[in-house]
């Protein structure tokens, strides 16, 4: 039989018989293997995983009323869609959502802050308006008329336009005493050596109704070489 060989053996083998000292030797080798085995098998720790933070929203607030209540919250979400809402300064509470796409932005409130006309750009031709008049606690969109800057034939004089700058570009550009809107619609059309551009300017009548409506309506045509 062949044993393992110690570095030293138990002294008390010395004074055994041989066949007692054989035991005493295999009993010795298997308790250092079992010691062995168990020291091997004796689990570790796991590393602990490093762990990115959590991505916060990025937030910025502007817009401020003129008495400095209200602003709009502009959140831009993880997977790259975008908040706009119109919050009370001092709290934080949403009052209204009024946009959830990646559009830009920019808001006319009225001296009083009862009312705002917010602007917004649907891509490179478009600007849309929307307007918010205050009720309560909470401010609602009231409903616009339709409100179109078309440019007639007489003006393109059947010349093809290939390239639209404007397409009824609309914005708030100012607030009267009275409490109604001035707004502006603007067409404009380029290419073939020329540009043609229609300017239609609005005075809405905003007040308690669900509706706006159109007290007054002018519009100028005008055409340039290029």
């Amino acid at each position: 039989m062949h044993l393992p060989r110690f570095p030293q053996l138990p002294n008390r083998c010395f004074n055994l018989g041989v066949t007692a000292c054989l035991a005493l030797l295999l009993a010795f080798a298997h308790g250092t293997h079992a010691a062995a085995d168990e020291t091997a098998a004796e689990p570790t720790e796991p590393k602990a995983q490093a762990t990115e933070p959590n991505s916060q929203p990025e937030k910025s607030v502007g817009g401020i009323s003129p008495n400095k209540q209200f602003a709009f919250l502009e959140t831009y979400n993880s997977d790259d869609s975008r908040n706009l809402d119109l919050i009370e300064q001092k709290t934080g509470k949403i009052l209204a959502r009024v946009s959830d796409e990646e559009k830009g932005w920019h808001v006319l409130w009225s001296p009083d802050s009862r009312r705002f006309a917010l602007m917004t750009r649907l891509g490179h031709p478009i600007q849309v308006l929307d307007v918010y008049v205050r009720h309560g606690d909470d401010f609602r969109r009231i409903k616009l008329p339709v409100m179109e800057a078309k440019i007639p034939s007489k003006i393109t004089r059947g010349k093809p336009h290939p390239h639209v700058a404007n397409l009824n570009w609309t914005g708030g550009e100012r607030w009267n005493k009275d409490g109604s809107l001035v707004v502006t619609i603007e067409t404009m059309f380029d290419g073939a050596g020329e540009s043609v551009e229609a300017t239609r300017t609005v005075v809405l009548a905003i007040d308690r109704s669900p509706k706006a409506r159109i007290v007054k309506s002018t519009i100028k045509y005008k055409r340039e070489e290029e």
